[in-house]
């Protein structure tokens, strides 16, 4: 990788057209510097941690509605003893949260999407952020993306026809995947990881994920509000028990690129599940979110705490989580891991991305 120095206190600036084979000691380092008061995961950047970290500037390109696909990622870490933290920030000129809204109508309920049915959509869908944790400097993700209509001749094909993630080799690859609506509003990410090619699901229309899977849960997370798409009309799992309830999405502005306030989600403890007599109190026109809150995650999928901003066209992202876990589906946090970025702008899976790694060191 190069890189062009920085002056004291300024952002060292990784360019994104990084040469090809260098070598783990030449791949541009994340300084972790030991901090005696651990920043507070807020969101915001006011911590003295912050202000000494040393910030680094990654350029990830080809993220779907981003302009001309580029975005650049400053990053800072810290730690403590036990925990390890991070500041993510990048520019997004909209807080998108219209992750496939439901609308009435007079056929009953329709999802607002475009090419959700694909596993590819790109208009009705919550700003995103991922970050990959892993023991190898690989490209493709730690080489665990397999690009092509049908990676694996033996398991289904991607909808999408775009490839799959999955490891070769049984080894598992750390995936923190930040969503803005799910379960971002409850201090979390969604936490991840890429392992060796599961089985076919039992359901033919059951999306096939390669190696991608959730860690263990035992309770909490998100659901979606519907089983199943079916010619864009659905029947909703929950409605809330009182319509005014939806006072909470805040502007409704249906345009795909158009920014988003209030909140476009919904806590479990509002609703009731589905019924006809309720249904009817909702008019024609009523938009409803498709995304459920039960609460925080437990277990090994609650492990990393995170809280996402959205300011004057920039999100910040303050993410911390144990330094060793005990788990086996998370990768140690330690000097000499390496880790990557991806920025997603209302987009399912078109993701920004960058070819070389960060190499964490320990300060």
């Amino acid at each position: 990788a190069s890189h062009r120095g920085a002056a004291p206190g300024l952002p060292l600036d990784v360019d994104r057209a990084a040469t090809g084979g260098a070598g783990d000691g030449q791949l541009p380092a994340l300084p972790v510097d030991f901090v005696p008061v651990a920043p507070i995961v807020d969101g915001e950047a006011g911590d003295p941690a912050w202000a000494s970290a040393a910030p680094i500037i990654v350029h990830t390109w080809r993220g779907a509605n981003f302009p001309s696909g580029a975005v650049p990622v400053t990053i800072r870490a810290a730690r403590d003893k036990t925990y390890a933290y991070f500041l993510f920030e990048w520019p997004d000129s909209t807080r998108s949260q219209k992750h496939l809204p439901l609308q009435k109508t007079k056929a009953g309920w329709r999802v607002l999407e475009t090419s959700y049915a694909i596993h590819d959509e790109n208009a009705y869908y919550e700003d995103k952020f991922a970050v990959l944790l892993a023991r190898t400097p690989r490209l493709a993700a730690a080489g665990t993306a397999h690009l092509g209509s049908r990676p694996l001749a033996d398991k289904p094909a991607p909808a999408g026809g775009r490839g799959l993630h999955y490891t070769n080799d049984e080894s598992m690859v750390d995936m923190w995947h930040w969503k803005s609506v799910r379960p971002g509003p409850i201090g979390q990410v969604d936490d991840n990881y890429f392992g060796p090619p599961g089985p076919a699901p039992a359901d033919s229309g059951e999306r096939y994920t390669g190696g991608y899977r959730q860690d263990t849960n035992s309770h909490g997370g998100f659901v979606q509000n519907w089983k199943k798409l079916d010619a864009g009309v659905v029947q909703p799992l929950f409605l809330p028990r009182d319509p005014r309830a939806l006072h909470r999405l805040g502007q409704m502005d249906l345009r795909p690129n158009a920014g988003d306030k209030g909140e476009w989600w919904l806590p479990a403890t509002l609703t009731v599940p589905y019924s006809a007599d309720l249904d009817a109190l909702f008019p024609i026109g009523t938009i409803l979110p498709s995304v459920i809150i039960e609460g925080p995650f437990e277990g090994d999928r609650g492990d990393v705490r995170a809280v996402g901003r959205w300011t004057n066209g920039q999100w910040r992202l303050e993410v911390s989580r144990k330094l060793d876990t005990g788990s086996g589906n998370d990768v140690p946090i330690e000097d000499g891991i390496f880790l990557w970025v991806a920025a997603f702008d209302h987009s399912q899976t078109r993701h920004s991305q960058h070819l070389h790694p960060l190499r964490l060191k320990f300060q």
